[in-house]
């Protein structure tokens, strides 16, 4: 009999006799041999088939959509169809004997990790563990075995992690634990884990970078901060005295927005508003909507932190209607740099003055344009007032103030043709498809669909917010469809 290998970590794969198998009709007959791998050898009722693949059906139109994958899935495997059995009329399952699961191999492995503590088993286990369990099905069945294998994968890389850990073998207790981080960015006891590898290894200094990369992470996907245990652990680690004491001090105000996703294709615009920003106090970066201004203003403030080291203020002037009065913007002013409510007894105006006249900081005034004459009525006042502040304001007009500079912020570059080496070198197109990986992994460029992109950045402009958008649509369509 033929063997059949099949990896069910990460997209579903199948090869027989180490060819791949064919392509399937449909998706449901994947999904169907992916489940009949997963219970082991053991059968599954037909009629547990139908409803789960098939629930808008009834009986007998099921019926007949199995029998028709059955045939496809048969067909497929050739000579390894006899590895699909029936044991009686109302049974299937998948023969093991000459057939290789990957989640399977999994999980045998992490039993014998588990029972006498083999380390060469846990390792073959984390090897094995490519991705999510399925992870091109969104079914709701998926989703408990998906998470299941998550978290033994999870929860094996600390153990691996703390074993090596405490055997000295600290730079291989870093790698196990980047990949426990990669699984979970959030998980505190896997950051835990990370800070003390990495002192281990001789560098107390990446355990602060990594504190604060996950602090910061942590923020802007829950708005929390880290435990009071995952802030001891690192206050524990040996550091000398001195980084101790500045780890110590308050860090500046920084009131500016966290994003997960990664800042593509504006180097060139942010080294120009960086200039800008420390040759003048007062910048406006200028764009239709949907260009990237917001995302381009708070990476820039975020790179100029040094020239600013008491605050960088973020008001986002969206939250206020054109007819707003000016009170309405004193009121926004005063909630992000003095973080107080409007119970203070101290005007608003007089509370954002007493706050930003001794400071060196910056104040960054999002999405301008509908509120642009009260924003240069108070950006006069507050230049005026405070020497040393500097002023960034998004808008999609000037401001018109003396000593204004202007800075215009263009669409992302488009690709000057649909081959693959134009694509390449376009900002709109890379930044299409970074976009596209993050919700599907498998997408990557190629020489097939490297036209498709070409002219999906072309009809959207090479505008960010639009081709985010539209990658966020692949989870749903093919990318000839979108």
């Amino acid at each position: 009999m033929s063997s059949l290998r099949l990896k069910l970590f990460g997209p579903v794969q199948a090869w027989v006799d180490d060819q791949p198998l064919p392509r399937l009709r449909t998706r449901k007959g994947y999904l169907l041999l992916a489940l009949l791998a997963l219970r082991g050898g053991a059968p599954i009722s037909r009629d547990w088939l139908i409803g789960t693949l098939w629930p808008e059906s009834d009986q007998e139109a099921g019926a007949m959509s199995l029998r028709r994958a059955l045939h496809d899935l048969r067909a497929a495997l050739g000579a390894a169809e006899a590895a699909i059995e029936s044991p009686d009329r109302r049974h299937l399952c998948l023969s093991l004997d000459h057939a290789q699961v990957d989640a399977l191999e999994f999980a045998a492995a992490l039993a014998r990790f588990e029972h006498a503590r083999e380390l060469a088993a846990g390792e073959q286990a984390v090897a094995l563990y490519s991705g999510p369990l399925l992870s091109d099905f969104d079914d709701d069945l998926i989703q408990a075995e998906r998470q299941r294998f998550h978290q033994q994968a999870q929860t094996l890389l600390l153990a691996l992690a703390q074993a090596a850990l405490d055997t000295g073998a600290a730079t291989k207790a870093v790698t196990l634990a980047r990949q426990a981080e990669t699984l979970d960015p959030l998980h505190e006891a896997s950051q835990r884990l990370l800070y003390q590898a990495l002192a281990a290894s001789g560098d107390p200094a990446g355990a602060r970078r990594a504190y604060r990369e996950f602090r910061l992470r942590l923020y802007e996907e829950l708005r929390q901060e880290p435990t009071p245990k995952t802030r001891q652990c690192l206050e524990n680690l040996p550091t000398p005295a001195a980084t101790m004491r500045s780890a110590a001090m308050p860090p500046a105000p920084d009131t500016l927005p966290l994003f997960l996703s990664t800042f593509l294709g504006r180097e060139q615009n942010q080294q120009a508003l960086l200039k800008r920003l420390s040759q003048g106090r007062l910048t406006t970066l200028l764009g239709p909507g949907g260009v990237g201004k917001t995302r381009l203003a708070v990476e820039t403030a975020r790179a100029s932190a040094a020239l600013f080291p008491e605050g960088l203020f973020f008001v986002d002037l969206t939250t206020l209607l054109t007819t707003a009065p000016p009170e309405a913007l004193w009121n926004a002013l005063a909630q992000a740099v003095c973080g107080d409510s409007e119970s203070e007894p101290q005007a608003p105006r007089t509370r954002v003055f007493a706050a930003l006249r001794p400071r060196q900081a910056l104040l960054l005034l999002d999405n301008a344009e509908h509120l642009r004459e009260s924003v240069a009525a108070v950006t006069s006042e507050l230049l005026a007032t405070a020497p040393a502040l500097r002023v960034l304001i998004t808008s999609r007009v000037p401001l018109g103030l003396t000593g204004e500079q202007l800075q215009t912020l263009e669409p992302l570059s488009l690709p000057g043709s649909a081959s693959l080496a134009a694509v390449v070198e376009s900002d709109a197109a890379l930044f299409f498809v970074q976009r596209a990986q993050t919700l599907r992994p498998d997408f990557a460029l190629t020489p097939e669909n490297a036209p498709e992109i070409a002219q999906i950045c072309q009809r959207l402009d090479g505008l960010p917010l639009a081709l985010e958008l539209a990658a966020a649509r692949l989870r749903l369509v093919s990318l000839g469809d979108l």
